[in-house]
């Protein structure tokens, strides 16, 4: 069982967030959830939510993103505004990622990035960095995807 968690600013109308949706998309083609959940949910970001959930009609995918208590393959969880928890597992959606949970023998939860300026109040900064900036930072996740091959 394989449920993905995202937090409703990815449904966000700005053009970062739709390439954000697109990739998640494409993820999905390879990697088919059983359920999308979804929090946080507003008015603003449903026109979006709509027609993300009409481009995965390719595959039965469940989405969720009213809070509550529900079941997705015999697997109860509840949803709020503001965490997912499935048994004794929390998740809390973190901006710019997806996290994948995953029910084998055990119930698990691992963040995938899908946008590193995903924080709203990073995001128009980043449009300001220089070039040594720019340098800096990609030798910073040269460094930490050497530390976490190791």
């Amino acid at each position: 069982m394989k449920i993905f968690y995202v937090k409703a600013s990815v449904f966000t109308s700005s053009y970062r967030c739709s390439m954000v949706r697109q990739r998640l998309l494409r993820f999905i083609k390879s990697n088919p959830p059983l359920a999308i959940v979804v929090s946080g949910l507003r008015d603003e970001h449903r026109l979006s939510y709509h027609q993300f959930k009409q481009q995965c009609e390719f595959s039965p995918i469940r989405f969720i993103h009213r809070p509550g208590c529900y079941s997705v393959a015999t697997f109860p969880l509840e949803l709020s505004e503001s965490f997912l928890r499935l048994g004794d597992l929390v998740v809390v959606p973190i901006e710019g990622t997806i996290a994948v949970i995953d029910k084998k023998a055990e119930c698990r939860s691992t963040y995938m990035l899908f946008d590193m300026f995903a924080d709203e109040s990073f995001s128009d900064y980043h449009g300001e960095l220089d070039d040594t900036t720019f340098k800096e930072l990609e030798s910073y996740l040269k460094q930490i995807s050497t530390i976490d091959k190791k």
